[in-house]
């Protein structure tokens, strides 16, 4: 599975410049932030699916990290969150909740660096 490295690849830079062509930087900057918003309110949601083994809703937010993440191009967190998918219903159950720490690691970096990133 992908895991947090120091390298700068947060952002699929192909994604990045094709939503520039249908997106201003200072509007796809405010989709960004509002990402971060939501994507701590999901990591809630999990924590709280985890918690009380709601395999179903573990599942649905991680599509809805998936799918919110690849269209920003936030490719490392789609592919994770993929991968947690996968496992869970190959599994049946949840046999690893680690996971979060992991989408914790991806959440902090992404917020502390996407600025940067996307002067680039």
């Amino acid at each position: 599975m992908p895991t947090v490295n120091n390298d700068d690849n947060l952002i699929d830079k192909k994604v990045y410049d094709e939503l520039l062509k249908y997106v201003p930087k200072e509007e796809l900057i405010e989709l960004y932030k509002e990402y971060i918003l939501e994507l701590n309110n999901y990591l809630k949601k999990l924590r709280t699916a985890v918690t009380e083994n709601n395999i179903l809703e573990i599942l649905s937010t991680l599509h809805i990290i998936k799918g919110s993440s690849a269209s920003l191009g936030l490719k490392d967190i789609a592919e994770y969150s993929e991968k947690v998918e996968s496992n869970i219903k190959r599994e049946g159950i949840l046999t690893d909740d680690d996971f979060l720490t992991e989408f914790r690691k991806f959440f902090y970096k992404f917020a502390n660096d996407y600025e940067r990133l996307i002067k680039q």
